[in-house]
């Protein structure tokens, strides 16, 4: 087989056999696997509307998800959705607490202010 012959065979072949490993592949998403992302929804209560977006952002240090008590706003408690976290709110930011449950509690109570202020210029 000469080298035309060869390059010929062997291309084609690679581009059928990554067609034939794609065709089980779906481009198609399931709603499900993006409703955390697609916002709270239409809510009475202003608060919880805005803290719908500010809980749910996306953000490398804020992993997993955090529970609100909108009885404190406008100063808010937050609390990690794990129970064996300690609970962080805004006045604990300024206490010195060397624990890393803790620094990982502050960082991400941050990372939640940051969308809830562009929620509340974005609302009208």
């Amino acid at each position: 087989m000469n080298r035309r012959n060869f390059i010929r065979v062997t291309g084609g072949g690679s581009v059928l056999a990554a067609t034939a490993l794609s065709a089980g592949c779906s481009q198609q998403m399931p709603g499900s696997a993006i409703a955390a992302w697609s916002g709270p929804g239409p809510e009475a209560d202003v608060r919880r509307w805005l803290l719908g977006y500010a809980i749910l952002a996306l953000h490398p240090h804020n992993p997993q998800s955090l529970r609100a008590d909108i009885g404190l706003f406008p100063e808010g408690a937050y609390a990690p959705d794990k129970p064996d976290r300690r609970p962080v709110a805004r006045r604990r930011v300024a206490h010195r607490d060397d624990h890393p449950a803790h620094r990982a509690g502050v960082v991400q109570h941050g990372v939640a202010m940051q969308p809830l202020q562009q929620a509340l210029q974005e609302y009208p």
